[in-house]
């Protein structure tokens, strides 16, 4: 689910903020003089590194937060973070800001879903070519453990979430990095308040679709059952460079050509597993039938227990 995100909070004073929490300045040992554009605290319930939330306040004003929702409330972010526990994490944090979430602007925000597949992630990650027909790329540093491609509104990371954290397990992340808030317009959400299981259920949904649109090879097709011609046509379609060169005409008749070719020959089959497990993995996150139903009516669904300025709160949490 919501993972990592940089929202500005809206008329919160910074004041009210620099008297709830201890903000430190960057300073020059020497001089004393104090460097940087901005004072920073962090907000923390497990005290692993990596795991806190940052509140920053600039020399204008401006109130920046962000960080991992899924590590600040788990620990860590390789588990299952339901819409519930989300929901509950954010009231948690919001409350201790004091701090409106229908004021809270998103500037970026990832959502994503850890996959547990029958085989090892890498299996799947070298065998993705291209998403919308651009290529994947090595992750920056974490080239060795996944891919991404870079979109106009947002980047799509497939990574081995397993091999990142060092667990004996199978864990395969499939993740939105939101860069534009025309993405999210799209979903109806511009603050944190704006989020509802609806529509997070929504972001979920928007994850699953994006196999539809990767190109996958397969590589357990026997060549030598392969005419000449089809051997080369193979060759090309595995050079992510190749699609680069198509015309918008000729791309999805060669897409079509070359998805034949695996269902007739390859018998992997790991992409249609792990969409599968990506639209099965919903119903483990929203724990709730019924937004999955497409008949169902348009009535909002009541998210948030908190509420902003009131001092009878509803919110409960077993954090501390």
């Amino acid at each position: 689910m919501i993972d990592w995100f940089k929202i500005e909070l809206m008329n919160r004073p910074a004041d009210e903020l620099r008297a709830k929490f201890d903000f430190i300045k960057p300073v020059n040992m020497k001089t004393g003089e104090i460097l940087g554009t901005y004072e920073i605290a962090y907000l923390r319930i497990h005290d692993v590194p990596d795991c806190s939330i940052s509140v920053k306040i600039f020399r204008s004003g401006r109130v920046w937060v962000q960080g991992s929702i899924h590590k600040f409330w788990h620990g860590q972010n390789h588990s299952i973070f339901t819409i519930e526990e989300m929901r509950n994490a954010f009231e948690y944090l919001f409350e201790k800001l004091g701090a409106n979430p229908n004021e809270a602007k998103i500037l970026q925000i990832e959502y994503g879903l850890n996959i547990c597949p029958p085989f090892d992630p890498d299996l799947f990650i070298n065998r993705l070519i291209c998403f919308k027909y651009k290529p994947f790329e090595g992750m920056g540093n974490y080239e060795k453990i996944g891919k991404v491609c870079y979109q106009k509104e947002y980047d799509l990371k497939i990574y081995n979430k397993g091999k990142q954290y060092n667990l004996k397990s199978n864990v395969l992340r499939i993740e939105k990095k939101i860069k534009d808030s025309q993405h999210l317009k799209k979903l109806k959400i511009g603050t944190i308040g704006d989020i509802t299981t609806t529509n997070a259920a929504e972001m979920i949904k928007d994850l699953n679709s994006v196999f539809d649109e990767v190109l996958f090879d397969d590589k357990s097709i026997d060549e030598t059952k392969l005419t000449t011609r089809q051997k080369l046509a193979l060759s090309k379609y595995r050079n992510k460079d190749f699609w680069n060169e198509l015309s918008r005409s000729n791309k999805l008749n060669t897409k079509k050509k070359f998805t034949n070719l695996i269902t007739k020959y390859g018998v992997e089959n790991f992409q249609n597993t792990v969409k599968i497990l990506s639209e099965n993995s919903l119903k483990n996150i929203v724990q709730r039938v019924d937004v999955l139903d497409d008949n169902k009516n348009n009535e909002e669904l009541t998210f948030w227990n908190f509420k902003y300025g009131s001092e009878t709160s509803i919110f409960t949490t077993n954090k501390v």
